[in-house]
């Protein structure tokens, strides 16, 4: 199953709608539609089928005519942040190459950031991976999730969506 994202659909449009343009190899499981101020219509539907035959369905329908409208469809954007894993206790003698040779099998080269405290510029014992997808950042916690680096059990986790913290109080009002 697949998400896309359609716009510039006509006022009212309805799953029925869109059911209608897609082949009987694509099922469409799902569908959210909004209508932003402006009056522009879009949905995100979730469909069935095999991934080259969504990926055709996506490719034929983007532009077409369809109502007196052009549509635009594409998969939505990938959040970084759900294709990151983060590692935690990190020996200080491991470098990021030493690093990347663990997850070369996964990850493509320069994927690895090791993160540095502010001043001193020293290696901090956490860092993070970014992978080509979240399927693949899945397979990795499951089968890296015993890995050692020297002799020293590293954690890895699912890297979350990053927080706004205000770093002081005054920026909100009483």
């Amino acid at each position: 199953m697949d998400t896309i994202y359609i716009s510039n659909l006509f006022p009212g449009c309805t799953q029925k709608d869109i059911e209608e343009l897609l082949p009987s190899s694509v099922t469409l499981k799902a569908s959210r539609f909004n209508t932003t101020p402006s009056g522009i219509t879009f949905a995100f539907i979730t469909l069935d089928g095999t991934s080259h035959d969504i990926k055709e369905t996506v490719s034929k329908l983007d532009g077409f005519l369809f109502r007196e409208r052009h549509l635009r469809v594409e998969f939505p954007k990938d959040p970084k942040h759900e294709r990151t894993i983060y590692i935690s206790s990190i020996p200080d003698g491991i470098r990021s190459p030493d690093l990347m040779k663990a997850f070369e099998a996964f990850a493509p080269e320069r994927a690895y950031v090791r993160c540095l405290n502010r001043g001193t510029e020293n290696q901090r014992e956490i860092g993070f991976v970014v992978l080509s997808d979240k399927a693949t950042r899945d397979r990795v916690l499951e089968e890296m999730k015993d890995l050692k680096l020297g002799d020293v059990s590293v954690t890895i986790a699912s890297a979350h969506r990053p927080r706004y913290r205000p770093r002081s109080s005054h920026h909100l009002e009483e």
